[in-house]
C-alpha cells in the first residue's frame, strides 16, 4: 500500500488510505472529489465494451515494432478519463503514448461505486501494440 500512496502523492492525488473497515464504507464516506484507489470500491471502474482502440502508429507498424504503453489515469463519475491525470508508469516509444493520449478522451467506462455511489477511481491500464504480420 505504500507503494500506492507514493505514486498517487507523486501524480498529485490526495490518497486514501484504507483501513481494517474499508469494507463497511457507508456512502457518506464516498467523496466524489477524490479518486479512490481499487482496493477500496466495492465496484471498480472497467472499460466499456466497443471502445476504440489506439491507432497503431504507422511508421511503427510498419516496420513490425511492438511496443506497449502502461498508463494511469483517474476515471470520472461520468465514465470518462480525466486527462489531466493522465500519466504513463511505462511506454517503450513516445508515438505509442501519443495514440493512447489521442483515444482516451473517446474511450468511456462504468464509473467505480461505493456504497451504490459512483466515485472517481485511479486506473492502471496497459495498451499492447502489435504489429501484423
Amino acid at each position: 500500500m505504500r507503494l500506492l500512496v507514493q505514486v498517487a502523492l507523486a501524480i498529485g492525488l490526495t490518497p486514501i488510505v484504507a483501513s481494517a473497515q474499508a469494507s463497511s464504507m457507508n456512502v457518506a464516506d464516498a467523496k466524489g472529489d477524490r479518486p479512490y484507489f481499487e482496493f477500496q470500491v466495492e465496484k471498480p471502474a472497467a472499460a466499456k465494451m466497443g471502445n476504440p482502440h489506439p491507432q497503431y502508429p504507422p511508421a511503427l507498424q510498419s516496420r513490425g515494432i511492438n511496443g506497449e504503453v502502461l498508463a494511469q489515469f483517474v476515471v470520472d463519475t461520468t465514465g470518462k478519463a480525466d486527462l489531466s491525470t493522465f500519466e504513463v508508469v511505462k511506454s517503450t516509444n513516445e508515438s505509442f503514448t501519443a495514440a493512447v493520449r489521442d483515444v482516451l478522451p473517446r474511450m468511456r467506462f462504468y464509473p467505480a461505486e461505493v456504497g451504490g455511489k459512483k466515485v472517481k477511481q485511479l486506473v492502471e491500464q496497459s495498451f499492447l501494440f502489435v504489429a501484423s504480420k
